[in-house]
């Protein structure tokens, strides 16, 4: 009932039934109620524009230091109340030195799912790891990156406190839509056909509407029709702005092997068509780019996902 009248944005009557079920919570002895009506509550708050309303919530959830995921969702709630110092401490907290401003932050691989295309499987790992992050970027010249990654501070801080890193060197074929990140590519795109290997980076930007039917329907629905590793070789959920804004990584045997799953797959088909019913914009806030891998350097889960295809160097 709760998602159903979310998705008709009818807020009012969203919030009634928020109460409704702290309040039930509350008598039998639920001890996730006040999590949950927090989260809930925070979305209704956010769509009304009345999300500093819940930060004294939030203060108190993260001082309790009861869930894991909580400093996570207060740093989203501090970046949009304008409180960005706060949101980067918070983030701080989970993340390895000097690493507090990275954009993106990535948990798991939908490789996973392959073998347990479920809800149970999915709803776990639905928790930006802050340890394990994507830096996405567009330089001038490779002599520029080599500068950075060789000279800078930042680029030597990645290179002591990281683990394991995959470097990989992107040509930009076809890019589309509003995020900057695509917008800064739009002249300087190849066009050609890929001969091989070629990577997509999809960003969508979601209402609340189409963020609950993103991860209410849409991408469980989705689990069940990831390709084989014979056509999809690699595949990375990334988040930008919490659930709002996610992000995926793909790179794929081949262009064909793209198109197929995109256009052709019911899966994805049904995907988009159920976002776009409760966002129409969708499309006009969607952005995304096609690329030639040219590179790869380091590793992704102990291997390199394109070491028989491109060259390390």
């Amino acid at each position: 009932m709760l998602g159903r009248t979310l998705f008709a944005a009818r807020l009012e009557e969203a919030e009634q039934l928020v109460r409704d079920g702290m309040e039930l919570g509350t008598v039998t002895g639920q001890p996730d109620a006040q999590w949950f009506h927090l989260v809930t509550l925070t979305y209704i708050r956010a769509e009304q524009d009345r999300i500093h309303e819940v930060i004294d919530g939030w203060e108190a959830i993260v001082a309790g230091r009861r869930l894991q995921a909580a400093p996570g969702l207060y740093a989203w709630v501090c970046s949009e109340t304008g409180n960005l110092n706060e949101a980067r401490r918070q983030m701080g907290a989970f993340a390895p030195p000097d690493f507090s401003d990275v954009p993106l932050n990535i948990g798991g691989d939908f490789a996973r799912f392959r073998d347990n295309p479920t809800r149970r499987a999915l709803y776990p790992t639905l928790r930006p790891d802050f340890r394990r992050w994507a830096f996405y970027a567009v330089w001038e010249g490779e002599a520029v990156l080599d500068e950075f990654l060789e000279h800078s501070p930042v680029g030597h801080s990645w290179a002591a406190g990281a683990a394991h890193a995959w470097h990989l060197w992107l040509r930009p074929l076809r890019v589309r839509g509003p995020w900057q990140g695509m917008q800064l590519l739009q002249d300087v795109t190849d066009g050609r056909a890929a001969d091989g290997p070629v990577a997509q980076l999809v960003r969508l930007d979601l209402t609340l509407r189409g963020t609950l039917a993103m991860w209410g329907w849409a991408a469980p629905n989705l689990l069940g029709h990831v390709p084989g590793d014979d056509e999809l070789l690699i595949a990375i959920p990334l988040v930008d702005r919490p659930y709002a804004q996610p992000v995926s990584f793909s790179i794929w045997r081949s262009a064909e092997s793209a198109a197929a799953f995109a256009y052709r797959s019911d899966g994805h088909r049904e995907a988009v068509a159920r976002v776009a019913k409760s966002q129409t914009s969708l499309l006009d806030r969607h952005s995304s780019g096609r690329f030639l891998p040219y590179r790869s350097q380091g590793r992704w889960q102990g291997r390199n996902p394109l070491e028989r295809t491109l060259p390390a160097r």
